[in-house]
């Protein structure tokens, strides 16, 4: 029998040839069209996508998705609670990309998106806030995060649980679950005015999310949470260290130095006297 298969390039082109009654012709026009598959997969036809993960056939694809994970599009590693109060959130270490009109960084700024992810428990939070005094649409369907490697899916919108609207139309933020890993294509998205803001359509092209969580030293250590007014600093197993505050300035205490006396406390954990 002389059958044509696909799942192997190099089985295909390594293939004794077939018997004259075979249509040796036909097979011929498989291999050609195979052969010009595997050289040129540049087109989203031939691109593989595994729910969680981005795998291409297009290497140079990936290499530049590594690359630009490398610039810093990453979450910052913490917690938050959707609750439309945004206290919580740092908008210098948590900031992920600017949100401009229809996406397109020649456009107008409208917005800026904000990541937090939580690897206790692989969540993602997303934060939106408007800019240049525009107003969010709070429209539940036109405020999202989409995940289009997990199947072109919405991850959070104005319908899901985990969401909650800024107040005075100041934007929105939600959370879901989400696996660590690298996600080449992913966008976020709120109106405004009826006018899209958006971190980058396909067009222009999506800003991949790079989530590899810290690995923290086990709790329970010795560290420095570098205040002053602190001691006995310890780690808490999840990157944090902290220490148990330092009594008050100006107490009674003992520097069990014999030549001193009246000692008293700094307010920095220091004794001293005179």
């Amino acid at each position: 029998m002389c059958s044509s298969t696909m799942k192997d390039r190099a089985r295909l082109l390594t293939r004794p040839a077939c018997s004259k009654n075979s249509n040796a012709g036909k097979h011929s026009l498989w291999l050609f069209i195979l052969s010009l598959i595997f050289l040129f997969p540049t087109s989203d036809a031939f691109s593989q996508r595994e729910s969680g993960r981005f795998n291409f056939f297009n290497r140079v694809n990936i290499l530049a998705l590594e690359d630009e994970c490398a610039d810093g599009t990453t979450p910052s590693y913490a917690t938050a609670t959707p609750d439309g109060d945004d206290s919580e959130w740092d908008l210098t270490n948590d900031f992920f990309a600017n949100m401009y009109e229809a996406g397109n960084p020649t456009k107008e700024l409208l917005s800026k998106a904000y990541l937090r992810y939580d690897c206790n428990t692989n969540t993602l939070c997303v934060l939106v806030i408007m800019e240049n005094e525009n107003l969010a649409d709070q429209s539940a369907a036109d405020s999202w995060m989409k995940v289009y490697d997990i199947n072109n899916s919405t991850q959070v919108d104005g319908t899901s649980t985990e969401f909650a609207w800024l107040p005075n139309r100041g934007g929105w933020e939600g959370c879901f679950s989400l696996a660590e890993d690298s996600y080449a294509e992913v966008e976020i998205h709120v109106n405004t005015d009826g006018r899209t803001s958006s971190t980058g359509k396909k067009a222009q092209g999506y800003v991949p999310l790079c989530i590899d969580c810290p690995t923290c030293p086990p709790a329970g250590q010795s560290c420095d949470d570098e205040d002053p007014t602190t001691e006995n600093d310890m780690t808490d197993g999840e990157c944090g260290c902290a220490g148990t505050p330092c009594p008050d300035a100006g107490q009674s205490c003992d520097d069990e130095d014999p030549t001193t006396e009246n000692d008293m406390t700094d307010g920095e954990c220091g004794c001293a006297g005179t």
